[in-house]
């Protein structure tokens, strides 16, 4: 009987640290990013959570649904800038004007920005796994974040691919509201 008691208990203890290092583990995983020093402006996209951050000055000053990759491969993830605004823009991949009127180039896909953030012709989308690689936003969020941010502000591009990590990440940003 006694035996039993210590084994588990060292059972308890066990799994106890197992939780442990696995919950410090996904809160480094999701580390949030801080902002460059030279703009303060910084744009981190986590495609589990189909959430866009602006954060200023290590601040977070807004967050926004969005549409990422229908298949995981199509959004690429890392770390970009924003190299082009554009207004009435075209999507890069198509003549289309209907997402949107605000573009936001990304460095991910060389010279052609053929990634970037832009407005949304089927808004009922927003915040669904549906884009062929592009950020989509809902139009009126798009033209806020065009105003907000100048060319050079870092994205970092990211996904979660265990859903612990991203409630814990979506814990965590709330926590700092």
């Amino acid at each position: 009987m006694e035996r039993d008691r210590v084994f588990r208990h060292i059972g308890l203890a066990v799994m106890a640290i197992f939780l442990f290092t696995s919950l410090a583990a996904a809160l480094e995983a999701y580390a949030l990013p801080n902002p460059p020093v030279e703009t303060g402006e910084f744009i981190l996209i986590n495609k589990a959570t189909n959430k866009l951050y602006f954060y200023r000055d290590g601040e977070l000053v807004k967050e926004y649904p969005v549409t990422t990759d229908r298949s995981p491969e199509l959004t690429p993830e890392g770390n970009y800038t924003i190299l082009t605004k554009g207004v009435n823009t075209p999507g890069a991949n198509s003549p289309d004007p209907r997402p949107g009127n605000s573009w936001l180039g990304l460095s991910a896909g060389g010279a052609r920005h053929k990634y970037g953030i832009h407005g949304a012709n089927e808004p009922s989308y927003i915040g669904a796994h549906a884009s062929g690689g592009c950020i989509r936003m809902h139009n009126e969020d798009v033209e806020e974040l065009f105003e907000l941010v100048p060319t050079g502000t870092p994205v970092q591009i990211r996904r979660g691919n265990d859903p612990l990590q991203s409630v814990l990440l979506n814990l965590r940003l709330r926590s700092q509201k």
